[in-house]
């Protein structure tokens, strides 16, 4: 009997640990892509990637050059180079990570697929004061209207309703901590023995986050092998490499926790044995 009910205390635990290892990944997926402050601070760090830098630039020129009369032939190089040096400028790396924001605030309320572009033209008199200081003379042709809609290599592409994934996640994360509190009062009810019990939540925690660890890893170089895109990569990695360094140190602090439990406990339930011994 007593074994029996060791096996089905084992069992408890590993489900409540699967289901909170589950809801902490959901969180994290949450916290991670779901966060527009987040993801725009992440994704702004990709404007150090000289291809998202340079792909910024060339649409930005396009976009003014266009409307630029054929005797501003001459001054195009240095429109060009101007605007180089204002995407390279600490006040566009806030607009552009304001404008990251503001999309993902409005993929998220968005009922359905929406396109990836962003608005940019917050930074409209930044860029008719560059060309403008170019030759004085342009600034009757600057219109920076087209910056609204500004699209990076694939990033184009149609994303899926953002607002769905997010109320799926919030679910996850409850139901999944909903399953290991039942699972753990049970197996609380059912061990035949409380530091077993607890030496076998550290176990199967420390082999979790082990394996969540181990899993990130191809999880991750998939994400990035999958895009074609330069640009759209560079965005993806600024934004993924850090994110999924955050999760590998949590799962590392588990290990460790878990670990440090479950010797502490074994210790500790060993020395009334050892006294009697003495």
């Amino acid at each position: 009997m007593t074994r029996a009910r060791r096996l089905v205390a084992w069992l408890l635990v590993t489900v409540a640990v699967g289901a909170l290892t589950l809801a902490a990944v959901a969180g994290w997926v949450r916290r991670e892509f779901l966060d527009a402050g987040r993801v725009a601070a992440g994704v702004r760090a990709a404007l150090d990637d000289p291809a998202v830098h340079d792909r910024l630039v060339a649409e930005i020129t396009s976009r003014i050059a266009g409307r630029l009369p054929p005797e501003a032939d001459a001054v195009r190089p240095l429109v060009t180079q101007a605007v180089d040096d204002l995407v390279a400028t600490e006040r566009f790396g806030d607009a552009f990570e304001a404008a990251v924001a503001a999309l993902h605030a409005d993929l998220l309320a968005a009922d359905g697929d929406r396109q990836v572009r962003l608005d940019l033209t917050a930074v409209g008199p930044q860029v008719e004061a560059a060309v403008v200081s170019v030759d004085p003379r342009l600034a009757p042709f600057v219109d920076t209207s087209d910056l609204r809609a500004v699209e990076l290599g694939d990033a184009g592409r149609e994303l899926p309703d953002l607002a769905g994934a997010r109320s799926r996640l919030d679910g996850l994360v409850v139901g999944g901590g909903a399953i290991a509190a039942m699972a753990l009062a049970l197996a609380l009810i059912v061990a035949p023995s409380l530091p077993r019990l607890l030496i076998g939540v550290g176990l199967v925690g420390a082999i979790s986050a082990i394996a969540v660890a181990l899993l990130s890893v191809p999880i991750d170089a998939m994400a990035v092998s999958a895009i074609d895109d330069a640009e759209a990569r560079a965005l993806v990695e600024a934004f993924l490499d850090p994110s999924m360094d955050r999760l590998r140190t949590g799962a590392t602090v588990v290990v460790a926790t878990g670990a440090a439990l479950a010797v502490a406990v074994a210790l500790w339930a060993r020395r009334p044995r050892a006294a009697l011994m003495r």
